[in-house]
């Protein structure tokens, strides 16, 4: 059986419609994988950006009591010195418990 011209044409037209919309439902799957890692990934480093500025300025805090205290001797500021010590820890704890496994030993080098 010989197909005529518009029979043939239609099979051709179909078979780009088919690659075509196979072609695109692969790149949206894709593209919705990639813009979930990113979400994720903004979202981790976000929070340890975060935790890192609030871990710097717990060490600043610690100089400066440290600072203070070697000038005073004031028992005070010792106390201050080692909750600022605490803290960091605190906070420390708390970005290695947000860190994916790739992260933590970039934290960990901190």
């Amino acid at each position: 059986m010989k197909l005529s011209i518009f029979s043939r044409m239609m099979i051709g037209y179909i078979a780009l419609f088919a690659l075509l919309i196979a072609v695109s439902s692969y790149a949206v799957v894709k593209i919705r994988k990639f813009n979930k890692l990113t979400q994720q990934i903004l979202l981790i480093d976000s929070r340890i950006l975060q935790h890192g500025k609030k871990m710097t300025d717990s060490i600043l805090s610690q100089s400066r009591f440290e600072r203070k205290f070697i000038l005073t001797r004031d028992r005070a500021l010792y106390d201050q010195f080692l909750s600022g010590k605490e803290t960091f820890h605190k906070m420390l704890n708390e970005a290695l418990a947000i860190a994916d496994t790739p992260y933590k030993k970039n934290v960990l080098e901190i």
